[in-house]
């Protein structure tokens, strides 16, 4: 049909969580720039905040920065405050169980545990029962957090997800974190695809998971590779960090154990430690892109002195004949070579390959990291990887969910109903189910 980008249900999708950071050689001593590190935010699409938790607590915390342009929902059972400066829950067929809040307040504790992995305050004796006592923080212990509520007791719906992304870029976040997946779907029929592909043209870096499914061939979740996996491997694996007052330690009903703290291991967990990771590479570089973002991530060696060769092959999306050249940026400490220095092309979708090695020799003073980036640049273009991305798709005007459209045409639909409605000036089919297809009736995955 003429003018229409895509059909595809409103699928369901699942969600897939104190020392870790420790494990990663990223202690509390680590560098920070403090002040940007402060004024950075990010958005946490999940199911909700248990904004009570000490690893939420905004003592210390200045008002919002300035570029925040997001609200708090207004609610009964849930404020704001200089850490959780905004939040807002989505339900765009207005239906709700009796086991949901109808509002950003967390009631399963998964996004409660995302969020304080990620950028949770420090906390100190924090444990489960005396298990895994210790200091629990985020990664970016000192950057602000706003709520996105997408996913209820039945699962979190691609039109909830599209209208989060929509209002996140809007609100003015830096980095979007979704531990949220399913099975995985061409591009276009993909929600979190097309959320993040705009959170990307817009230099918002998402960060997601690879799913808990496998090992098997085609069992990750989220592919499109302007996110942050399945490219990038972090901690998962009993995680202890907030949780929700209103969800039993073992999730069992009958349970009358309410703790804090949880531990919990799941790709959701290794997320937010990408998220937290990409946030501090950001403090430091604000301009960056969210492709030079995940190359650092990507191509960081830890350690006193460390080397490694990394083998990249780049595609030419660019003019037919043209010459690249390197520009290459380090501090002190860290030495990159590449091979070779030029890549010239002759031919439209020509692919060249380059090997970087990267050395690094650190001072005596621990708990220190430095960073570098290369470019190609042919004097029109740089960043090859993401002006792939941009170029590619160019002359496809996708996304930007416009939320009043939808709540007009979708609110009353129900299962089997279609409408219409706009995206971007173009009029997009939207077939409603709310079960979807091949889509388990548990909506929570068990972890591997």
């Amino acid at each position: 049909m003429e003018g229409v980008l895509s059909v595809f249900p409103n699928r369901k999708r699942k969600l897939h969580t104190t020392r870790s950071w420790d494990f990663m050689g990223f202690s509390q001593q680590v560098q920070r720039a403090q002040t940007v590190e402060s004024d950075t935010i990010i958005g946490v699409f999940d199911t909700g905040i248990w904004p009570e938790s000490d690893g939420f607590n905004d003592t210390g915390f200045g008002p919002p920065p300035a570029k925040w342009k997001g609200t708090c929902q207004a609610s009964a059972n849930f404020t704001c405050n200089n850490k959780i400066i905004g939040a807002r829950y989505y339900r765009i067929d207005g239906v709700f169980s009796p086991d949901d809040i109808v509002s950003p307040r967390d009631k399963n504790g998964h996004g409660s545990h995302t969020a304080s992995t990620a950028a949770g305050n420090p906390v100190n004796m924090a444990n489960l029962y005396g298990l895994a006592s210790g200091t629990a923080r985020g990664g970016v212990p000192s950057a602000r957090i706003a709520v996105y509520k997408i996913c209820w007791s039945d699962g979190c719906h691609d039109a909830d997800i599209l209208n989060a992304f929509d209002d996140a870029i809007a609100d003015g976040v830096d980095i979007i974190s979704l531990s949220v997946g399913s099975h995985a779907h061409e591009y276009f029929n993909d929600a979190i695809a097309i959320g993040s592909f705009e959170a990307m043209r817009s230099g918002i870096l998402t960060s997601t998971l690879a799913g808990n499914h496998g090992p098997r061939p085609s069992s990750i979740s989220n592919i499109a590779p302007w996110l942050l996996t399945p490219d990038i491997s972090a901690p998962g694996v009993s995680i202890l960090a907030a949780w929700s007052l209103l969800n039993p330690v073992s999730e069992v009903k009958g349970d009358t154990r309410y703790v804090p703290y949880n531990i919990k291991s799941g790709a959701s967990m290794a997320c937010p430690h990408a998220t937290g990771a990409a946030a501090y590479i950001k403090s430091f570089h604000p301009s960056w892109s969210p492709a030079a973002i995940k190359s650092a991530l990507m191509t960081t060696e830890s350690g006193k002195s460390a080397a490694q060769a990394f083998h990249r092959t780049v595609t030419n999306v660019g003019s037919p004949t043209s010459i690249y050249k390197l520009i290459v940026k380090t501090q002190l400490g860290l030495k990159i070579q590449v091979q070779p220095r030029v890549l010239q092309f002759k031919s439209f979708g020509q692919k060249k390959s380059f090997v970087v090695r990267i050395g690094a020799t650190f001072a005596k003073k621990e708990n220190i990291m430095i960073s570098g980036y290369l470019v190609w640049d042919d004097g029109m273009h740089q960043n090859g990887m993401e002006e792939s991305w941009k170029d590619a798709y160019e002359d496809v005007k996708i996304l930007k969910t416009k939320k009043k459209k939808l709540h007009e045409r979708l609110t009353n639909l129900k299962d089997g109903d279609e409408s219409l409605f706009s995206m971007n000036g173009k009029k997009l089919k939207f077939h409603f189910d709310r079960e979807g297809p091949n889509v388990a009736n548990d909506p929570f995955e068990d972890p591997p």
